[in-house]
């Protein structure tokens, strides 16, 4: 998507970063409307954290912080914008408190392999 969107005029300005954000946000608000129709582990675990980074303008921060090995311009932005960092690892923190009380973790009994199952309540 990221490619698809270098050629357009409204982008050309833009740096692969800010390109990047922008797919992003636009692929986290269309799974957070897509997961109430939507059933599996991905869809209780994952979804929602990233539904709750573009509801909480947090996709930003999150864009920068994963892009990290991208060199000296992301660690001058995260540097630079360290409260709307600190936002992101506030709302990360509460989505991981409630994701693991809803996740229960348990051994399957004829392959000794770790599951998880999150409970939809």
């Amino acid at each position: 998507m990221l490619k698809a969107t270098e050629g357009l005029e409204e982008n050309k300005a833009k740096t692969d970063l800010e390109r990047f954000e922008e797919t992003n946000k636009n692929l986290f608000e269309i799974l957070g409307k897509l997961k109430k129709d939507q059933d599996g582990f991905w869809w209780y675990f994952y979804v929602p954290v990233f539904a709750a980074l573009a509801e909480n303008n947090v996709v930003r921060p999150f864009s920068y912080y994963i892009s990290i090995s991208q060199g000296e311009e992301v660690l001058q932005w995260l540097k630079k914008n360290d409260e709307q960092f600190q936002q992101l690892v506030k709302l990360i923190s509460s989505k991981k408190k409630r994701h693991l009380q809803k996740t229960i973790r348990f051994i399957h009994p004829s392959t000794g392999i770790p599951n998880l199952v999150c409970d939809k309540q």
